[in-house]
């Protein structure tokens, strides 16, 4: 039976289904899609001509030389070209806030919401990143919870809790320090919502890590921890790293052991929230994908159903490996880079399922070599390449639009937008460069990017965000 607050928690979700807009918006999450494709079908970028305006989203960052030490959420879109980001902001009396602004396309703030979030402890800031659903943000909040929006007014409609919320003070003060949002919350193809829940030794309620369920269809929430899924305790959600959903709604989930090497795995879990299977990221002893809280990485579900997860290692300094596995857990092969990206991906015009590109950053630190690269996932060997001199690419999610167009930033400050990286017939490659300099160079922290409805490109750099394509008058 239902308690109260359930019935009425569900009555509000049926109402805000209702008034909301469109289920699926222009760029709701993080990479764009539940497969993290960071793809759009139907749209044609703009070309990168001119800076249409830039707001500063964190007045925390350091001076140089000092790096920027912090994981940035993607710029979300909906439908109407309206933009909402998150803004970290530091006041007078070095308070930290965290809000979500709500942007007009031309750059005016229309409103905010704050948040109580509360990043988990690590050396580099983990991610704020919120998702938009039919109208409403599901925000990050302090103690694991989300927050409901409203994006009329960035005002709270609800808080949902993976768990019952104490009201004694002192059991809220241990539950601040000890439970997290692991990574940004992401949205599947049937509207539900998933998340995953950090819980740090000494938590109270006898909490676990967990991930997070969110019925799309009635706001009832359900939960399976992590010791349930690995079947021993001490396993932990790889932080910021986003899980992927499969269309058939199977969930992928990347997962680690503190304290060993090699320390990761993907798991695959049913649309019921039950184990399904898991795949190591040592499956190639002699190419161990380490998985880093300091990483990004996100698993992709390819158009065929492989799956596509990177770590870390120390080949090339620290380049790592990205792992594919077969929809059945079967490991397939990797390619030479896998640090902190999630790869985008291109599907072949010839519509078969299995042609398709995975498009990534190929950072060679050692040898001073950086190139953005194609990759053939049948063979998981590189196809075409353009090299940026230098300085490395500043990305961890490239964006792709419809006719293959890829968008993506620079340590030198440029934003790029790349074409012909992909094989000819005759299996040549022409890649061809534009770009434009959005603010300055910056040993920076790896950035996402987004397209607006009209190809507009949204994207970050030293603290700022950035509209950029045609001057404003065309």
């Amino acid at each position: 039976m239902k308690t109260c607050l359930q019935v009425i928690r569900s009555l509000v979700w049926l109402l805000t289904l209702s008034a909301g807009s469109l289920l699926f918006a222009q760029w709701p999450q993080w990479a764009h899609d539940p497969q993290h494709t960071s793809f759009l079908s139907d749209v044609t970028g703009q070309p990168v001509s001119a800076i249409r305006w830039s707001l500063d989203i964190d007045n925390t960052v350091p001076p140089e030389p000092r790096i920027i030490e912090i994981h940035y959420a993607s710029p979300l879109i909906d439908a109407t070209n309206t933009i909402y980001m998150t803004k970290k902001e530091r006041t007078p009396d070095l308070v930290i806030h965290r809000k979500v602004m709500k942007i007009t396309s031309t750059g005016s703030i229309l409103c905010n919401y704050e948040s109580d979030y509360v990043p988990p402890p690590s050396a580099w800031e983990p991610v704020f990143h919120p998702v938009l659903v039919n109208g409403n943000l599901y925000v990050p909040g302090a103690r694991g919870v989300l927050h409901v929006v409203d994006t009329a007014d960035c005002t709270r409609i609800d808080t949902l809790s993976p768990y019952e919320m104490p009201e004694d003070p002192t059991i809220r003060q241990q539950l601040l320090t000890t439970v997290f949002v692991a990574g940004a919350p992401m949205l599947d193809d049937a509207g539900n919502i998933f998340y995953t829940m950090l819980v740090r030794a000494g938590a109270p309620l006898g909490l676990e890590n967990q991930l997070v369920k969110i019925s799309g269809e009635d706001g009832t929430i359900s939960t399976v921890t992590v010791e349930e899924l690995m079947g021993e305790p001490a396993f932990l959600p790889a932080l910021n790293a986003a899980v992927a959903v499969a269309p058939d709604g199977t969930i992928y989930m990347g997962v680690r052991k503190p304290g060993i090497i090699p320390n990761g795995w993907l798991v695959a879990i049913n649309a019921d929230l039950t184990f399904k299977w898991k795949g190591s990221m040592s499956s190639d002893p002699a190419r161990v994908a380490i998985i880093n809280d300091l990483s990004s990485s996100c698993p992709v579900v390819g158009p065929d159903g492989r799956v596509f997860y990177g770590g870390v290692n120390t080949n090339e300094q620290s380049a790592g490996y990205l792992y594919a596995f077969s929809p059945s857990g079967e490991f397939l092969g990797s390619f030479d880079f896998g640090w902190d990206i999630t790869p985008a991906i291109y599907p072949d015009p010839d519509g078969d399922p299995t042609h398709y590109h995975l498009v990534q950053k190929y950072n060679r630190y050692l040898s001073r070599r950086y190139y953005m690269v194609s990759i053939d996932p049948n063979t998981m060997e590189r196809e075409c390449q353009w090299e940026l001199v230098g300085r490395e690419w500043c990305i961890n999610a490239p964006a792709i639009d419809k006719d293959g167009a890829v968008y993506t930033n620079g340590e030198d400050g440029y934003l790029y937008r790349l074409t012909g990286m992909y094989p000819a017939a005759d299996g040549s490659c022409n890649p061809q460069m534009t770009r434009i300099s959005l603010d300055r160079a910056r040993d920076a922290a790896y950035t996402p990017l987004a397209l607006g409805p009209d190809g507009t490109v949204y994207t970050l750099n030293n603290g700022r965000m950035f509209a950029v394509g045609n001057p404003a008058n065309e």
